[in-house]
């Protein structure tokens, strides 16, 4: 309990869970108060102590925790709930607490409410993922556990019902396909197609198998066919490592330095750099912002070098619409988040982009007529 919380200081909301376990386990209220006082207390200084030798300060995770509050829409915070929970924790997880109150079960529920409330309220405004929401699994699954052992000691008709209708859940595939973008998020290889309909430039397709692939801030997930997830997201992995492959490729056949552009938002800015750096570039001459972060720095390998410079989505448009003539060459990379339809239109109507592979786009100095 002091050396997680060395690694990632958000695991502390789930640590008053102690109090109720205390008590589950037999000891008074009383006196699982003030044990759990007293572990809180010892953490504490223990914590300080660790942070201390590592030279390391804590806050500096609330002030960023702060920052994101301000950035994240509610709408992204919802979407990862969702793929937390997923349609059928949806359905089991209320079941559960139905259960547990209904058997006076009241101490294990206090258990699992108190980490799960106390997450969803610290993550209200800044939860973008659904692995933030990790720390609370081990109750959810409880509550979980609690209504699958109800349904499995109903009747025969009603345990087969419920279980093929969980299955069916977990494989249904419902997307909707922009046809223009070319994203990844939009191919879809593991399912079954059973019916497809157009309106306008949307494919709406149902089937079985992976479903509507849902990226959020910090990760890419399903919004529906949960049940095939490792098999999609291997193949969404290998094929965003092949186009980061055919982008470095291009990049390694000019000898010569070039400046890559890359949307400063958590996931693009390192995308490719990185894969780079994997590739044996060395990194180097980091310039600082005035608010902190990185601004710009470079990656050298051999006569090749490659400066990066991190932008915002304002100074991307900016930088298409005035750029005139540059020394070097410079490009264009849509990142993880995958912008490849935002790049695609801008190069229709602008010259001055034009696609040189999936994933990188090079800025010329053509002039719109």
């Amino acid at each position: 309990m002091v050396i997680a919380p060395l690694f990632r200081v958000d695991v502390l909301i789930v640590y008053p869970a102690l109090l109720p376990l205390l008590w589950l386990r037999g000891k008074s209220f009383k006196q699982s108060l003030f044990l759990s006082i007293g572990a809180a207390v010892l953490i504490i200084v223990l914590l300080i102590f660790g942070f201390w030798l590592l030279n390391a300060n804590p806050l500096d995770s609330f002030i960023g925790y702060q920052k994101w509050n301000v950035e994240i829409k509610r709408g992204a915070v919802m979407i990862a709930i969702l793929g937390y929970y997923s349609i059928t924790y949806l359905i089991l997880l209320p079941l559960g607490i139905v259960i547990a109150v209904r058997r006076n079960l009241f101490k294990q529920l206090f258990l699992c409410l108190l980490p799960i409330v106390l997450l969803h309220f610290v993550y209200r405004s800044m939860g973008c993922a659904a692995k933030h929401y990790l720390y609370m699994s081990p109750f959810v699954i409880l509550l979980g556990t609690i209504a699958i052992e109800y349904i499995s000691q109903r009747g025969r008709t009603i345990k087969l019902t419920a279980s093929v209708l969980l299955i069916i859940i977990s494989c249904c595939s419902i997307a909707k396909i922009n046809v223009k973008d070319t994203s990844l998020h939009y191919r879809l290889p593991v399912r079954f197609v059973i019916k497809e309909f157009r309106r306008d430039n949307f494919l709406w397709s149902f089937g079985i198998g992976a479903g509507q692939h849902v990226a959020t801030y910090d990760e890419h997930m399903l919004g529906t066919g949960y049940l095939l997830y490792p098999f999609y997201i291997h193949y969404f992995k290998q094929k965003q490592q092949q186009q980061t492959k055919d982008a470095l490729d291009y990049l390694q056949t000019k000898n010569s330095s070039c400046t890559l552009y890359a949307v400063n938002n958590y996931t693009d800015d390192i995308a490719l750099p990185l894969y780079l750096i994997e590739e044996g570039y060395r990194f180097s001459i980091v310039t600082q912002k005035e608010n902190g972060g990185v601004r710009d720095f470079y990656l050298t390998k051999g006569n090749r070098r490659i400066h990066v410079i991190l932008i915002s989505e304002a100074e991307r448009t900016a930088l298409i619409k005035n750029y005139k003539q540059s020394k070097f060459p410079v490009y264009f990379t849509t990142g993880i988040r995958e912008f490849a339809l935002i790049y695609q239109n801008i190069a229709k109507t602008n010259p001055k982009l034009r696609k040189v592979t999936d994933g990188l786009y090079q800025l010329t100095n053509e002039r719109i007529d």
